[in-house]
């Protein structure tokens, strides 16, 4: 490639990044009630409302794409959109990206068949348990660390199976007896629990887990100038209770503007006695 090529092409990539006139490309899956599509393709959800508010605020606005989920992944992992959400916080993803202050707080569990003899979950109950949750996905991530804790205090761990979307089969195989555990976000299995009428499923206790989400920006194409200024604007937002009131409107919680820029404590949710 001559020199003077190469030149234009960096030229042509500074240009597109967002900031020098354009808007950030953001990327959406099927994650309701946070993200989601409606009939005609286009992103929807509690979150989506949220975001979109704070992109009508940014002179350059923002573009919000739908796609399915690990399509959605490829497009931020190669650097083909600017930002993902919602995004929870993981060591591979801190090298990776930019996070944005939180914009919801939500929460993870265990879900079991309305007659499972269980009731708190410990290390030696899910030692050997057969466990399904949706993945490849931050839900996914999170199970995986508990199941290193079951190993640890028992040196048998959990059988994983991995469904491809965040819907409502998954939590239907609970009722099939296909697997004795569904593990999920809360606000995502009660959605798709009422939303598909499945009965005789309930989340069991022993777990307490708060995670925040946030927007994940492409450290390679959105400069630190920019999520400042993103994360000034949501500011803004919470601030006029603008935030408060799309949240409210989903029965999503606020989130800890406070909470630290780091993945959750999951080490140690079996080894304090509170599960």
């Amino acid at each position: 490639m001559s020199r003077y090529r190469l030149l234009l092409l960096l030229s042509l990539a500074l240009l597109s990044r967002p900031g020098h006139g354009q808007p950030l490309r953001m990327v959406v899956h099927d994650f309701a009630p946070f993200t989601f599509a409606d009939e005609a393709g286009r992103a929807q959800g509690a979150l989506v409302e949220l975001v979109q508010e704070a992109c009508r605020r940014r002179a350059e606005g923002c573009e919000i794409l739908y796609r399915p989920s690990r399509r959605a992944r490829l497009m931020l992992e190669r650097g083909w959109v600017d930002a993902m959400f919602p995004l929870g916080v993981t060591p591979e993803r801190l090298q990776k990206l930019d996070f944005s202050t939180p914009i919801a707080s939500t929460s993870y569990g265990f879900y079991g068949v309305a007659d499972s003899p269980l009731e708190r979950l410990t290390a030696q109950s899910l030692s050997g348990m057969k466990v399904g949750t949706f993945g490849p996905s931050f839900t996914q991530y999170l199970l995986e660390q508990i199941n290193r804790e079951v190993v640890e205090g028992t040196g048998v761990g959990m059988t994983i199976d991995v469904q491809p979307n965040a819907d409502a089969k998954g939590l239907a195989k609970l009722v099939y007896r296909r697997y004795p555990l569904y593990f999920s976000n809360i606000h995502s299995a009660d959605y798709h629990l009422r939303r598909s009428g499945l009965t005789g499923v309930r989340q069991l206790g022993g777990l307490d887990l708060k995670v925040e989400y946030r927007i994940g920006f492409a450290r390679e194409r959105v400069s630190t100038d920019e999520v400042t200024r993103f994360n000034g604007i949501l500011h803004q937002l919470e601030q006029e209770g603008v935030a408060s009131r799309i949240r409210a409107k989903w029965q999503l919680a606020a989130p800890d503007l406070a909470a630290p820029l780091a993945p959750p404590g999951v080490d140690k949710l079996l080894r304090d006695g509170r599960s």
